[in-house]
């Protein structure tokens, strides 16, 4: 019977960094402008209410101590570590002098990815980590969004989803639904000449939507009044 294939990356944390890379988000690990997708070679262990959890950040601490020592790390604590169980599937060159055993430290705010070997004490690989934001894009049946999304793409690292919408918005505007997203969103409304506001009354944001853009509607012209037999002469 054949064996069902190991995960590349095992994480014991419940972060939700790993939840994002989970529902299919791409982690992009830039070894010069290089992406990588990990999501399909990750594992989460959703610990709750399981003794082991306290070996877990007893190790977790032990490990961010001894990198710690190597390496000036950010103040914030890391968004998850985790573990490299399976370096065969792992095919981007970030990880092209990873063993099995190393560790994966995943910094968000700081946008550090980092790779230690804790057999040699060693640091095997750093550098900047982009966590694209979930941005979802309503407007009107006939509406075309493909110059909002390219506008978008060009500037941001961003997963665009795109929706129909039958109400009339009468101003393009740009909502940063967790409220974490200041400057994307400010970026983003100089880009789609709108404004950074709150969801139109009655809408709801999609759920993993971290920025949503409502575009607004096209202004539809008063039709001439038809003219009169005095107004012809």
């Amino acid at each position: 019977m054949k064996e069902p294939k190991k995960p590349s990356i095992v994480t014991k944390s419940r972060s939700n960094v790993w939840k994002k890379v989970l529902m299919g988000m791409s982690i992009i690990l830039f070894a010069g402008s290089i992406g990588l997708n990990v999501a399909q070679y990750l594992e989460n262990k959703d610990l709750k209410d399981n003794p082991a959890q306290i070996s877990v950040e007893e190790e977790n601490k032990k490990i961010l101590e001894a990198v710690g020592k190597l390496y000036k790390l950010p103040e914030e604590a890391p968004s998850d570590i985790g573990k490299i169980t399976n370096k065969d599937e792992l095919k981007d060159e970030f990880f092209l002098d990873a063993q099995n055993g190393d560790y994966l430290l995943l910094f968000k705010a700081a946008k550090l990815a980092i790779i230690y070997r804790e057999s040699e004490g060693r640091i095997i690989k750093s550098g900047p980590l982009i966590i694209p934001i979930n941005v979802t894009i309503y407007a009107n049946e006939g509406v075309s969004t493909e110059t909002v999304k390219s506008a978008i793409s060009q500037a941001e690292s961003v997963s665009i989803t795109t929706a129909k919408t039958a109400k009339n918005i009468p101003k393009t505007v740009v909502v940063d639904v967790p409220g974490t997203n200041k400057d994307a969103a400010e970026k983003i409304a100089k880009l789609v000449a709108g404004e950074v506001g709150a969801l139109p009354e009655g809408e709801t944001a999609p759920e993993g939507a971290e920025i949503v853009i409502y575009i607004a509607s096209p202004v539809v012209a008063e039709p001439e009044p038809a003219a009169t037999e005095e107004s012809a002469q």
